[in-house]
């Protein structure tokens, strides 16, 4: 990265000293040069370098042209890495707009730009206007690049993931496997993409309940990871966190805590904030709790919370999720008026987020339940009792993560 950094920096320093004939050239550099800019977490920077960008092709060509249209995504994609889902969507719509005055409606191009919008979506909650715009999204890939393409593959694993959140488990997990089998097909079953798929189906049976299952197939993409990216890389890590997160489902605490200490050791050194790091301590917390340790593990679920909003900010699901198993801790020490509190904000939260159904939800609906039962308050108590879902129950409180997005 610092040699691409140097390099980059000549170039543009080149470019802006030739005559205007070479201002699109400029343009080029400064996007990749943004792009550098964000791997290496410089974010004004990255930004400032994109704006520059957008700023000269619109100084050169007016606002209909394909280069305006592919800054208006960049921009997008930028902001939505950066966890502002209102900027993204501004610039994905405006950008998207333009392709179809360009290019009309079935472009590959459009379609892009539907599925990034999509991703968006899928991050504020929006999950049925997600799974529209990748169904719409989806024929023009396919036209566009064949049944059997990797784009076509991560676009049917991210609707998939719209499926999930609605609750439509079983019309979900045939997505996925549909994704899954191209997947094979392109890349082979000793491929790290096909591994990334394998993990994501893991993840989502998690949230199913299905717990045996989910370990079964993180413990398939675990082998392909290690072979392919070795023991220690984050994307094992994240795995491994997944898998626990299912052995947590089976009752298995105690390899729970063993194994999300590890975890945690690990990921402590690669990354000050990180959601590698929230999800793991949230689940250390959640086992030394259910291990009968509620003195100890009541300090790791609070900063699981605050894990989680530095790596997500304040109105984030996983913000929500995380508190009320702080909670159920606060619970346990006798604490009820700070667990009150913490439920009062996040239940309704995750209510509307998520919706009544939700396993995150309807956890939260029953540790709010316990408090008062605790609390010896039987009247607010039964307010709370389990809302069951039509067509069966599932064991909730698991919270496994799936991808957003490939």
């Amino acid at each position: 990265y610092q040699e691409s950094e140097t390099l980059f920096q000549e170039a543009i320093a080149i470019l802006r000293e030739l005559d205007p004939a070479a201002r699109e050239e400029l343009t080029a550099a400064l996007t990749m040069y943004g792009g550098l800019l964000t791997s290496l977490e410089r974010k004004e920077d990255s930004l400032a370098a994109m704006a520059e960008a957008l700023a000269i092709r619109r100084s050169l060509y007016g606002e209909i042209h394909p280069g305006v249209a592919a800054s208006y995504n960049n921009l997008g994609t930028f902001y939505m890495r950066q966890g502002d889902q209102d900027e993204a969507e501004r610039y994905l719509r405006l950008s998207l707009d333009l392709k179809r005055q360009l290019y009309g409606e079935s472009n590959i191009r459009v379609g892009r730009s539907l599925a990034n919008l999509a991703v968006v979506q899928h991050r504020r909650g929006q999950y049925r206007e997600a799974e529209q715009l990748n169904s719409e999204a989806l024929p023009i890939f396919v036209a566009a690049l064949g049944e059997d393409h990797p784009h076509v593959a991560f676009l049917l694993e991210n609707m998939a993931n719209d499926q999930l959140e609605l609750g439509r488990h079983e019309e979900a997990m045939a997505t996925y496997r549909a994704s899954l089998e191209r997947m094979e097909t392109i890349f082979g079953t000793d491929n790290v993409e096909y591994g990334i798929s394998l993990s994501n189906v893991g993840g989502a049976l998690v949230v199913m309940g299905r717990y045996q299952e989910a370990s079964d197939y993180l413990e398939q993409a675990d082998v392909i990871y290690v072979e392919t990216l070795g023991p220690e890389h984050p994307q094992v890590l994240a795995n491994k966190a997944k898998w626990a997160s299912a052995q947590f489902g089976l009752g298995n605490y105690a390899v729970v805590e063993a194994e999300t200490r590890r975890i945690l050791a690990e990921t402590e050194q690669l990354y000050d904030v990180h959601e590698s790091i929230a999800g793991p301590r949230e689940f250390l917390g959640r086992a030394v709790l259910a291990r009968d340790r509620p003195e100890e593990a009541v300090p790791i679920l609070k900063q699981s919370v605050e894990d989680w909003r530095a790596a997500s900010g304040d109105a984030n699901n996983n913000v929500w999720r995380a508190s009320i198993y702080y909670a159920e801790g606060l619970i346990a020490l006798g604490r009820y008026e700070e667990a009150e509190a913490l439920l009062a904000e996040s239940y309704p939260a995750l209510d509307d987020f998520l919706g009544a159904g939700h396993p995150d939800t309807r956890s939260a609906r029953d540790i709010y339940r316990r408090l008062y039962v605790a609390w010896k308050r039987p009247g607010q108590a039964a307010r709370y009792e389990p809302v069951r879902p039509s067509g069966g129950v599932s064991e909730s409180g698991a919270g496994g993560q799936v991808d957003a997005a490939r």
